[in-house]
């Protein structure tokens, strides 16, 4: 097989998303299944349900985020560096195989409620693979209320060098 074919096939499968796609009121980007789709740019889902298809893969560089709106997996693998917030205000839902997972990808903030953001970094585990999670340092207010400490209740996550 060719070199020339080769490279062919691998940007046939291939979608970069630099600027937000929009078909009427239907945001529609993402359509083919077994594809690896580049996020370049912010894109906004508007309050959508963005239905992944079958098995793809989702990429994040630059200042890619996606924010406003619901993304369902299906079987979707996710590759992001580690860097903050590539998502916000989003709910993540459907399966995904994320080996590794940070928190810093869902804008966690100190001193406010994080449940959706919890929600989130583990809605990116699967069962059917190991998944690494990640959570920077901090202190982190979810729903459930502590009735024993009159409190919400409060993650703590201690820095790893101290």
């Amino acid at each position: 097989m060719s070199k020339r074919f080769v490279l062919f096939l691998l940007f046939a499968l291939v979608d970069v998303l630099d600027s937000a796609f929009a078909y009427g009121e239907q945001y529609v980007p993402f359509t083919k299944p077994h594809t690896t789709y580049i996020v370049n740019t912010v894109i906004d889902l508007k309050g959508e349900t963005v239905n992944l298809p079958e098995e793809c893969t989702l990429v994040i560089r630059k200042k890619g985020c996606l924010k406003n709106g619901t993304l369902k997996g299906n079987d979707t693998r996710i590759e992001v560096k580690k860097r903050k917030c590539h998502f916000r205000d989003i709910i993540i839902s459907g399966t995904w195989k994320a080996p590794k997972v940070y928190g810093e990808w869902f804008d966690f903030q100190e001193g406010i409620n994080n449940t959706t953001q919890i929600k989130n970094v583990f809605s990116l585990c699967s069962s059917d693979i190991i998944n690494k999670v990640y959570f920077q340092e901090g202190t982190y207010y979810v729903d459930n209320y502590d009735e024993e400490l009159n409190s919400p209740a409060v993650i703590r996550i201690p820095s790893k060098t101290r």
